[in-house]
């Protein structure tokens, strides 16, 4: 058994994880479970077939408590899909189902159901835009002035969307993520002075705010597919000094279905004896899949994918287990775990399950 997750669970033993799971996923989400396994199977429809969410978990007194879930989808064996699901206990209390303790806005799912409801009921999706506000440097400001201070300008920031777009549907995301659906008549000028406003607030703080925007309607109308790509837009100009919105385009459209055809075609990449990777006609990399899948990184900042399996190793490895460097299939990827989990081994406070 994995004594790490029988211990975040409040369980004094194998007995007790089984009477309190039944040995299912289900059984240890209960009433979240449901709504969990649809925010996976939609964030695994995204090229590289990954998820990351945090939820309620039941423990063995009967009481709940927050926890991190991440993984990736695997292998299929015996005619079933495998999907790889480690559990992390955190301190961030923001609750992706609920309300958001913080700003009060409501949580991810129930901003998805609202703006999907509202875009339908509407029969025009293309008066609507989704928007995407990443406060870049958050964590460095929470790092330096502290985690109740971090909230309080969190506070700040939710307040200053709310004055700037009144009345419409509003989320905080993630720690330093917030969306709006907005209309779109004169949503450049709304995103000016919220970006204004926002960086007004703690203007001696290295803080920045960029914001994505996808157009309802002209890319397709469903909020919950929108996520993955006004993110995409957002990320477009994280870097950038002077741009500070960018909306989901064609050239972005034709990028994201380059690497979905990339991803698709992973194992080709893995199974090969060389592995060139170019940027702008220029070769930027060039070695064995092992040496060059070992730069996540790097291959991040060329906006490329790496296998599911070794992302997923690097995140874990960057949250403090013992993972090495360039992991590419499963078996791999098992037998380190296997040797991390086992008694005397290496593992930290971190654990995982499989399903």
């Amino acid at each position: 058994g994995n004594q790490k997750l029988q211990r975040i669970l409040g369980c004094r033993d194998e007995k007790d994880f089984a009477a309190l799971t039944g040995g299912k996923l289900s059984g240890l989400l209960k009433e979240n479970a449901a709504l969990v396994e649809k925010d996976m199977e939609d964030q695994m429809k995204a090229p590289g077939q990954r998820f990351h969410l945090v939820t309620t978990v039941a423990l063995g007194n009967g009481s709940q408590r927050q926890v991190g879930m991440q993984g990736c989808r695997g292998e299929r064996e015996k005619g079933r899909d495998l999907v790889f699901v480690f559990v992390t206990a955190v301190n961030e209390e923001l609750p992706v189902y609920e309300k958001d303790h913080i700003t009060g806005f409501p949580g991810m799912r129930q901003f998805l159901a609202d703006s999907e409801k509202l875009v339908e009921e509407s029969g025009h999706p293309e008066k609507y835009a989704l928007l995407f506000f990443d406060i870049v440097h958050f964590k460095f400001f929470n790092v330096t002035y502290g985690i109740p201070e971090g909230d309080a300008f969190l506070r700040q920031i939710g307040n200053c969307l709310k004055e700037v777009f009144p009345g419409h549907f509003i989320s905080r995301f993630d720690v330093d993520h917030f969306m709006v659906l907005a209309d779109s008549a004169g949503v450049e000028d709304k995103i000016g002075e919220a970006h204004s406003r926002i960086l007004a607030l703690r203007p001696s703080a290295k803080v920045d705010c960029k914001a994505g925007i996808y157009q309802l309607g002209r890319w397709g109308a469903d909020p919950n597919l929108a996520v993955t790509r006004v993110k995409i837009a957002c990320d477009s100009i994280h870097d950038s000094g002077d741009r500070f919105m960018a909306y989901y385009t064609e050239a972005l459209d034709r990028k994201v279905e380059l690497k979905d055809y990339v991803s698709r075609h992973m194992d080709e990449a893995v199974d090969a004896d060389r592995v060139l990777v170019m940027d702008q006609g220029q070769i930027a990399m060039d070695g064995t899949p092992k040496e060059v899948f070992s730069r996540v990184e790097e291959l991040q900042k060329l906006e490329l994918d790496v296998p599911q399996i070794t992302e997923l190793a690097w995140q874990l490895k960057q949250q403090g287990m013992p993972f090495s460097d360039g992991i590419l299939t499963q078996e791999q990827f098992i037998h380190e775990l296997e040797q991390i989990l086992q008694p005397g081994g290496k593992g930290t406070e971190h654990v995982a399950d499989s399903i």
